[in-house]
């Protein structure tokens, strides 16, 4: 059963005409009636809140599964992502590399898979499936799916911290090889807001002593930044160190 079919089977269930329906989801009549025909598919918000007001899966929505209802132990096909195309919806199947079963009571819509290490400070590492909630409205300090319009047929999605800055909306890693970025003048778009991970591989030592690479980096930087701020040069402060383990040098000394 196609989605069309699947909505218009819900909605005659509740007794709604097709500008009900649209009133609930700030659409017109019309929006209604191309989707009931398969001409178009809402965007994946839209989808996430039908899915909710008719109590059941975006799985059942779009016919890929029977089964309205799940319980606690069920698992359900969440859509891992593969490269996703600039002119097209982010669940368009020309996006959706595989599907992958994930316990339903993760409570997610849709998958990544994390390609580089730019959020490891965070724990989350290349290679690890991030399940995603779907959230256009991202909150300050969350960790949110991002969609990166960059030139080229496809545009990147990635995990970042989001924050507010001076009024102006800030994309951090967890990673400082990695710059800030400037929500509004990147054009980027929030998808989603982590969820949770899935691990398939256990972390090797490396990633350890990656973690400690990244920790002196911060912990050097901060240095830096107070060293700027009073106006000191890195002769300075090379003299300040020698002076200093002199002193303690001598304190060790009986």
């Amino acid at each position: 059963m196609s989605f069309g079919s699947r909505l218009r089977e819900l909605r005659e269930t509740k007794a709604l005409r097709q500008e009900d329906l649209g009133r609930l989801f700030t659409v017109g009549k019309s929006a209604v009636s191309q989707w009931e025909n398969d001409i178009r598919v809402p965007d994946i918000n839209i989808i996430i809140k039908i899915a909710r007001y008719f109590e059941c899966s975006v799985d059942y929505l779009f016919g890929i599964s029977d089964d309205r209802y799940y319980s606690s132990s069920s698992m359900v096909k969440l859509p891992l992502l593969g490269q996703v195309h600039k002119d097209l919806l982010l669940l368009d199947k020309n996006n959706i590399q595989d599907y992958l079963d994930v316990p339903v009571y993760l409570s997610a819509d849709f998958i990544l898979k994390i390609s580089d290490d730019s959020m490891i400070g965070a724990g989350i590492l290349e290679g690890d499936l991030a399940l995603c909630r779907a959230s256009a409205e991202p909150k300050p300090g969350q960790i949110i799916a991002v969609r990166e319009n960059t030139a080229g047929q496809f545009v990147e999605i990635s995990l970042r911290y989001y924050f507010k800055e001076a009024g102006k909306a800030v994309l951090k890693s967890a990673n400082p090889y990695y710059p800030d970025i400037d929500y509004q003048a990147n054009s980027c778009t929030a998808i989603g807001q982590l969820a949770s991970l899935i691990r398939l591989d256990a972390p090797g030592y490396e990633i350890y002593t990656d973690y400690l690479t990244i920790k002196d980096e911060e912990e050097w930087m901060g240095v830096i930044e107070a060293a700027s701020e009073y106006g000191l040069s890195p002769q300075d402060i090379l003299a300040s160190v020698n002076i200093q383990a002199k002193i303690l040098k001598r304190l060790k000394t009986p």
